[in-house]
């Protein structure tokens, strides 16, 4: 199996740094090959669309040369149309496997970490806890993904037992994290799962919802009732998590407080560090976060991206299968409330995913 592949597969768990690596040996193994299949035939356009608004955009930016910086993050993007040439190549199934075990293993240690309530982390996971000890909630985000394929292994039952640890593991993961954004995605996509599968699996999230509304009653300040609560009543003074919530509506008046210009044009790509009085990089909503920084025509090609994303989910290729119309609706849902698209692990666990399950092949997609 081709080391840059590898690479790509196990990068989400641990950082992006494994992911440049990979990167620099397929490009270089692609260059050395005598027959080299074109790579811009293999990326979608609204991939270059949202790139040609991230370019466009730093020319409107109070800090240019800062936001050129950023344009980096759009490498992301080449894991597509390499990924499409290594699939058309080879007929790997092992590449989920392989990054389901990762994920068991640098699962194990952030579950270990947590229950000992350590300050000491291991270097490879200082990237996956905040300074007091919480897990980033990116990471929910990372192993809410995972989880679909895990799940699709399961009903499939191939690689079941892995399948099945992996799923435990992440599930507690999330579970600790107490992310809200990943358990709206969750409810989202188990009322999206029983329409590729049996429609009777729709009294799972339906009893699912009758049991927290039940539990919440009679529980009123437990964690569960006051994440509920915090959804439900978001501007309620009582709320535990009100403050954080009218953050996010400062930041909203914030970013459309500037000179309409400045809304049409953006500011520069993911350049709102530079403009923000607050200590966030980012807007929590993936959408306005896009129109701030990369204006109008940002957020028009962010949302071709999403609609391109949907049809391809949709196709009559994957009709039977769940795996990309719940992670197009898990990364959409959770953006909405958490900066997903532009962070580097969930981008790449979306990217490698899809691209794996979207390709044509079905005996690969089941593996």
């Amino acid at each position: 199996m081709n080391g840059g592949v590898i690479l790509f597969s196990v990068s989400p768990f641990f950082s992006n740094i494994p992911f440049d690596i990979g990167l620099f040996l397929f490009f270089t193994g692609y260059l050395f090959k005598e027959k080299r299949l074109s790579i811009f035939e293999r990326i979608d356009k609204p991939y270059i669309a949202l790139f040609l608004a991230g370019v466009i955009s730093i020319f409107f930016s109070s800090a240019p040369l800062e936001t050129l910086a950023k344009i980096r993050f759009f490498r992301f993007f080449l894991l597509v149309p390499f990924l499409r040439i290594y699939f058309e190549e080879k007929n790997e199934k092992d590449v989920i496997k392989i990054a389901l075990i990762s994920g068991i293993i640098i699962g194990s240690c952030i579950l270990l970490t947590t229950l000992l309530n350590t300050r000491n982390f291991p270097f490879y996971l200082h990237y996956h806890f905040e300074n007091d000890g919480r897990i980033i909630p990116q990471w929910s985000q990372v192993f809410f993904f995972y989880l679909i394929p895990s799940v699709y292994l399961i009903l499939k039952r191939k690689f079941s037992i892995p399948s099945l640890l992996f799923s435990l593991i992440a599930i507690s993961i999330i579970l600790l994290s107490k992310t809200r954004s990943t358990f709206i995605a969750i409810f989202c996509v188990l009322f999206v799962i029983p329409f590729f599968t049996s429609k009777k699996l729709l009294l799972i999230p339906v009893s699912c919802l009758l049991l927290l509304f039940l539990y919440s009653h009679f529980y009123p300040s437990s964690h569960t009732s006051i994440l509920l609560k915090s959804v439900l009543a978001p501007f309620d003074k009582n709320n535990p998590r009100f403050g954080s919530n009218m953050e996010r509506v400062e930041m909203i008046k914030e970013a459309f407080s500037r000179e309409p210009l400045k809304i049409i044009t953006g500011s520069g790509f993911d350049s709102y560090e530079f403009i923000t009085k607050t200590p966030h990089r980012r807007i929590f909503s993936d959408p306005i976060h896009t129109l701030v920084c990369t204006g109008i025509l940002g957020l028009i090609s962010f949302l071709w991206l999403i609609i391109h994303w949907f049809r391809k989910s949709i196709s009559h290729e994957n009709r039977k299968n769940f795996v990309p119309i719940s992670l197009v609706v898990g990364i959409l849902v959770a953006g909405l409330f958490e900066p997903n698209f532009y962070n580097t692990e969930t981008l790449l666990s979306l990217l490698f995913l899809f691209t794996w399950y979207t390709e044509k092949g079905e005996g690969r997609r089941e593996a």
